[in-house]
């Protein structure tokens, strides 16, 4: 490849490497092309996904993962062969079970989430509780200190 780099002033050198070689490694900015669904899990994710200081690009292909949720079961499965690089497995096996396993892990993500949202239902509805229960005891102590005797309001004296 040649160009004129007076002529084409909007390039900078770079340089690639595999995520596992980026290990313990941190960049102003990074970028990882998902290349691969069967050599892609949640280990290798966040070893690629966290060598950035500033700005993390990924890109993946619509063939390989069509949306956020195909690449989010493809990535968070689980590894049955604790890190081997000679994992094979044949498309269709890996697919079908993918699939499931990745509409597994939507309904408890799901299940995560709305107990999450209940937590925080009742968290919400005991503060407002204890708040309503402290303004209550202000407004009696404040009615208590104006009702004592020799407390009210100087008449003349």
């Amino acid at each position: 490849m040649a160009f004129d780099p007076v002529k084409y002033d909007k390039w900078g050198l770079g340089y690639s490497g595999t995520g596992y070689k980026g290990q313990g490694k941190t960049q102003v900015k990074t970028a990882a092309v998902y290349d691969n669904p069967y050599a892609w899990d949640m280990r290798a994710a966040y070893v690629i996904g966290t060598r950035h200081k500033e700005d993390y690009q990924l890109f993946v292909p619509c063939e390989l993962a069509p949306d956020l949720t195909a690449l989010t079961g493809q990535v968070m499965r689980q590894r049955e062969d604790k890190g081997s690089s000679l994992r094979f497995e044949a498309a269709e096996a890996y697919d079908m079970r993918h699939r499931l396993g990745g509409e597994l892990f939507s309904q408890k993500l799901r299940a995560t989430l709305e107990k999450g949202r209940e937590v925080l239902t009742a968290a919400a509805q005991a503060e407002r509780e204890r708040l309503r229960q402290a303004e209550e005891l202000r407004k009696a102590q404040e009615l208590k200190h104006t009702l004592r005797p020799g407390r009210g309001p100087s008449m003349g004296r």
